[in-house]
């Protein structure tokens, strides 16, 4: 048999940008100044029976690591592969994604090689589906992955015909790409041949443990089929959608590409919104490695923000695993100029009077006890604090105006007397560290006003000297 060949073409050579999002994203320049991306080769496919071109694009940090990556393959890629190297690029700087390899594949006549070959197609003659999936298993694929650092996890980008062929190869080879992004397939052609074929290889299928993010613009699916193929997670499978109705059905790869593998990697991406004990994070990564085919490390942005989230809440107990795992992994216990490590042992030497949780346990107040504070009481400029008895517990909202005018309401978590028999109304902050309490204390009303007083309750040594109390005086101005 004759052997399959390789032949070097040209790099591709792009200015980059050099910050997308306030992450550094620049690549380093070659000797004559030129960025280079990656290269066109060509191969000739014995399956196809003549040359193929494709193109190799490697993440930033790959020359100079042993580091093995995903590997993404887009179709049409003599046309999209910059936008499915910078959507990978963008979200990687921002820690929503890993770095990856993107193959771009090429193809001289995609109606041919996108086609399945049972599909009924206007003015397709030709269908090559099975020969292109058969080039791309036997050929394509074991090439990269014998050349590159490559990772189990595969994921295949298509868009209109490519989109086609995508959800062929999930049916048909399924476990050669394990996720995938199918942007506006034609769902309608030949009596909803592709809504019959994904709902089979799922019933016949229950354990597949893929991922698969459509976007539709022009196209879409029916409803009925949608929610089956949504519904279908008894094995771990994962359906989303995109909708894009802002953009074209020529136009809509760019932005499909970026959600899209922003959808499939929404388990990796930094929830800023969710505060999780060291147990729960480490049970998430082994889902993930599960689901990934490969082990994923506890990143240390996930480590740093854990340490920090349960310290300022003054929960040691739940901080020390996370600075272990800081220390141990990555060799430091530095958190936005903070020494964790430090902040732990003086946090268990000297532990505040109240901590986060147990300020939050003290006994909710008797409706009775409230009786001067009810009604609603605003400054007239920024503040309407309103506290509402509730039949036999009290409500209590701030309405705050921001300074485009909108009102921002916040329900109140917590209500307690204090010792001064002030009122103190709590909620969680709107940003991290969500574990900081932001307190409005209302002193008892006099005159039908009342002097209050918002901070921000945290325990952060760095805190202490700048956390001023905001001062300000309410007017009833309903009761």
């Amino acid at each position: 048999m004759r052997k399959t060949a390789f032949l070097s073409v040209i790099a591709i050579l792009i200015i980059f940008p050099a910050c997308i999002g306030g992450q550094s994203n620049s690549a380093t320049p070659n000797a004559d100044g030129d960025i280079v991306l990656g290269k066109i080769y060509s191969m000739h496919s014995e399956v196809l029976n003549e040359t193929r071109e494709f193109r190799v694009l490697l993440p930033r940090a790959y020359p100079n690591s042993e580091t093995a990556y995903p590997i993404i393959y887009v179709l049409d890629g003599d046309s999209y592969f910059l936008s499915a190297y910078t959507a990978m690029q963008t979200l990687a700087g921002l820690s929503m994604m890993p770095e990856a390899i993107v193959v771009a594949v090429t193809s001289p006549d995609r109606t041919v090689d996108y086609s399945p070959p049972t599909m009924n197609i206007p003015a397709v003659q030709r269908k090559g589906g099975d020969q292109f999936l058969s080039h791309l298993e036997k050929e394509l694929i074991p090439h990269i992955d014998k050349n590159y650092r490559t990772l189990p996890l595969r994921i295949l980008l298509g868009h209109s015909h490519g989109a086609i062929f995508s959800l062929f190869a999930l049916t048909k080879k399924a476990d050669l790409f394990k996720w995938h992004v199918a942007l506006d397939a034609p769902m309608h052609l030949d009596n909803f041949y592709l809504e019959h074929m994904v709902e089979q290889f799922l019933q016949n299928n229950p354990g597949h443990k893929g991922r698969l993010v459509v976007g539709w613009n022009r196209y879409n699916w029916s409803a009925e089929s949608w929610q089956f193929v949504k519904a279908a997670k008894s094995g771990g499978f994962i359906a989303r959608k995109l909708d894009l109705p802002d953009e074209t059905h020529s136009s809509m790869y760019h932005a499909g590409f970026y959600y899209g593998l922003k959808e499939l990697f929404a388990d990796y991406q930094y929830r800023h919104r969710e505060v999780l004990e060291f147990d729960e994070l480490e049970k998430r990564y082994l889902e993930m490695n599960a689901s990934y085919g490969y082990e994923i490390p506890i990143p240390i942005w996930a480590l740093r923000y854990g340490a920090l989230e349960h310290l300022t809440a003054a929960d040691a107990i739940k901080a020390r695993p996370f600075v272990e795992k800081l220390a141990s992994d990555y060799g430091e216990t530095n958190v936005l100029d903070d020494n964790v490590a430090d902040w732990l042992e003086m946090l268990e030497s000297n532990p505040p009077e109240e901590s986060r949780s147990e300020y939050l346990s003290r006994p909710e107040p008797k409706v009775s006890e409230l009786k001067e504070f009810i009604g609603t009481w605003s400054d007239s400029r920024r503040y309407t604090i309103t506290v509402r008895n509730n039949q036999d517990s009290v409500q209590a909202y701030v309405d705050q105006v921001m300074p485009d005018g909108e009102v921002r309401r916040q329900l109140v978590t917590k209500v307690t007397i204090a010792s001064d028999g002030s009122l103190e109304l709590a909620h969680a902050n709107g940003m991290p560290p969500l574990s900081g309490l932001i307190v409005y204390k209302l002193q008892l009303p006099k005159n039908g006003t009342i002097k209050a007083q918002q901070r921000f309750r945290v325990y952060w040594p760095r805190m202490e000297g700048r956390n001023r109390p905001q001062e300000f005086t309410l007017y009833q101005v309903e009761k």
